[in-house]
């Protein structure tokens, strides 16, 4: 893999300018650097790209937050992916502000777009992410899903969903 990435350099970074001895910076996370289709992704998307991933292991804490205007007023959502754990990022053009990896294989598969996952947050505030699209993905489904509250998402936090005559399926993060 490293020496892809190596014979890769100036497709990935770019060729030096103006005799510079530096070159762009790809942040991405080791998922992504152990699966040759994602390096593949960013050998497509070309210079300049930029990704963040973040990784529920251990006891962690994603904030989740839509961009607001000075006053607090909320101008764009939270984008946030949902997959199941071990799989990568999505690839370009998706670009979640965050990407949570979800225990529950069963549990991504009955989600649709439109439907809502609810959830106490670290805070213990009630919070929800609303599904706006579903992506087919080489172990299932991965979603994108928005919110417009500020949200702290931590390992093991407990997903619902409410289906219609049952009780609610839960997912883990």
């Amino acid at each position: 893999m490293t020496k892809r990435a190596f014979s890769n350099r100036n497709i990935l970074l770019g060729t030096l300018q103006r005799q510079r001895g530096t070159h762009i910076i790809v942040t991405v996370g080791q998922d992504v650097v152990d699966n040759d289709f994602h390096v593949a992704g960013l050998i497509e998307a070309g210079p300049p790209f930029s990704a963040s991933t973040v990784h529920m292991a251990g006891s962690c804490v994603v904030k989740i937050s839509p961009m607001k205007n000075v006053v607090g007023g909320v101008i764009c959502p939270a984008q946030v992916w949902l997959s199941p754990r071990g799989t990568g990022p999505p690839l370009p053009p998706v670009s979640p502000d965050v990407i949570l990896h979800v225990n529950g294989q069963e549990f991504l598969s009955k989600l649709e777009v439109d439907d809502s996952m609810r959830f106490c947050d670290a805070r213990g505030k009630l919070r929800a992410l609303g599904i706006l699209s579903k992506y087919p993905i080489f172990s299932g489904v991965g979603f994108i899903a928005e919110s417009k509250k500020t949200e702290y998402v931590e390992s093991g936090t407990v997903l619902r969903m409410k289906e219609k005559g049952r009780k609610s399926s839960v997912g883990f993060c």
